[in-house]
């Protein structure tokens, strides 16, 4: 998985130079998905919504808005629980098609990938 480092300064946040976020909201969590071959989640917050790639850390900071609607805080990523088998299902297929959405079954992928003749890996 390609993973953002969590301790990248948060200067890198466009609207926001505050200080490093500080504790954890624990309350909105933040849908892990893959889009084009990266782990990925979308910003909560109302009018943002900017996608971010995910650390394997579990946190996550929007370089957009600074988590501001959360008080600055570290957000915890909700990661699918066969997240290893989604990865590998996705492998041997071109970056543009190794996309998955949660509540989509692992049935569906296999599915996919033999109509696409792509070689089974679990």
């Amino acid at each position: 998985m390609v993973m953002m480092n969590p301790n990248a300064p948060v200067e890198s946040a466009r609207d926001w130079s505050g200080p490093p976020p500080s504790g954890l909201e624990e309350t909105v969590p933040v849908l892990a998905y893959v889009n084009h071959g990266r782990w990925v989640g979308d910003c909560p917050a109302p009018g943002c919504n900017a996608a971010q790639m995910l650390h394997e850390s579990g946190i996550y900071f929007c370089t957009e808005c600074g988590n501001a609607a959360f008080s600055h805080k570290w957000l915890r990523v909700a990661w699918p629980s066969d997240a290893k088998e989604i990865a590998l299902l996705l492998c041997n297929r071109q970056a543009q098609n190794q996309n998955w959405m949660p509540g989509e079954p692992l049935t569906e992928l296999v599915k996919e990938n033999m109509m696409h003749s792509i070689p089974p890996v679990l």
